[in-house]
């Protein structure tokens, strides 16, 4: 089976001064692979700006991610932990500690990579393991179902 995120997409125990840094930080990751262009972070931003922190989608967790568009190049996932977690500004599910940032070249990609971080999020002791980890290979194992 192909990885859900692959291993160079993983950063751990990162230092985020804030929601907007920590999306950055994320958002940087696919930059850096040539999956998006700068301005796609950019619209990531823009997007809680604008709608909210609906992408804190459970306790701990944000999902960054903006519509598909001329910035997404390649359909990709990067993950992050934070050393101190961020607050979104969503009272429900705040502090944040784990970041997905993803980017889809179309909406029907969006939701497949949704549907495969959604069962990861499903497995709380996965979850647990992943925050407290700073060992890229286990997280990497975790997020692909190979432990």
């Amino acid at each position: 089976m192909e990885d859900v995120i692959v291993k160079n997409n993983i950063k751990l125990k990162v230092d985020a001064h804030n929601w907007e840094h920590a999306i950055k930080l994320a958002g940087e990751i696919l930059l850096s692979r040539g999956s998006i262009t700068e301005d796609y972070i950019q619209n990531m931003i823009n997007s809680v700006k604008e709608y909210g922190p609906y992408i804190v989608i459970a306790p701990n967790i944000a999902i960054a991610h903006a519509r598909p568009d001329k910035s997404v190049i390649c359909s990709d996932i990067s993950l992050i932990t934070l050393k101190k977690p961020v607050e979104f500004g969503n009272k429900q599910n705040d502090p944040v500690y784990i970041v997905f940032a993803f980017s889809a070249t179309e909406n029907e990609a969006h939701l497949k990579q949704l549907s495969v971080i959604s069962q990861i999020l499903e497995d709380e002791d996965k979850i647990k393991r992943i925050i407290n980890s700073s060992d890229e290979e286990e997280v990497y194992k975790l997020v692909n179902n190979k432990i």
